[in-house]
Parts: structure tokens; C-alpha cells; sequence
């Protein structure tokens, strides 16, 4: 998994990093678990939102049945 720079580094590292890492990872596997068809719609394209310290897109306009 991608080591974001949001969580610090060094003396200052968040603690709750761990943590969160594990409940994203959890919350992603339910996910598919619960919505395995899903899809981007067709025409999408990633625009990411600025100013933004981290990725961040805009919309992710998700199609599941």
C-alpha cells in the first residue's frame, strides 16, 4: 500500500496511521464482497480536485446492479 505523506514521518508519524491503513484495507474488502459488479462509468476521466495536500479526485461516479 501507498505510504502516504499525510501521515508524517519520523518523531512525528501519526499514530492512528496503522490503523487507519488496516481499517481502509477492511473497508475496501467488504466492499467487494458486498458490491462485486461494480464499474466506472464509461466516460470517466480523473480530475483531481486543487488545492489539495493529497489525491483527491473529484467525483467517482460508480455503476453496480
Amino acid at each position: 500500500m501507498h505510504r502516504h505523506w499525510g501521515f508524517g514521518g519520523g518523531p512525528h508519524r501519526c499514530l492512528g496511521s496503522h490503523l487507519a491503513r488496516l481499517e481502509l484495507t477492511l473497508l475496501v474488502g467488504e466492499w467487494l464482497n458486498q458490491i462485486p459488479d461494480f464499474e466506472l462509468a464509461p466516460d470517466y476521466a480523473p480530475e483531481i480536485r486543487f488545492p489539495s495536500k493529497s489525491f483527491a479526485l473529484k467525483n467517482l461516479p460508480l455503476r453496480w446492479s
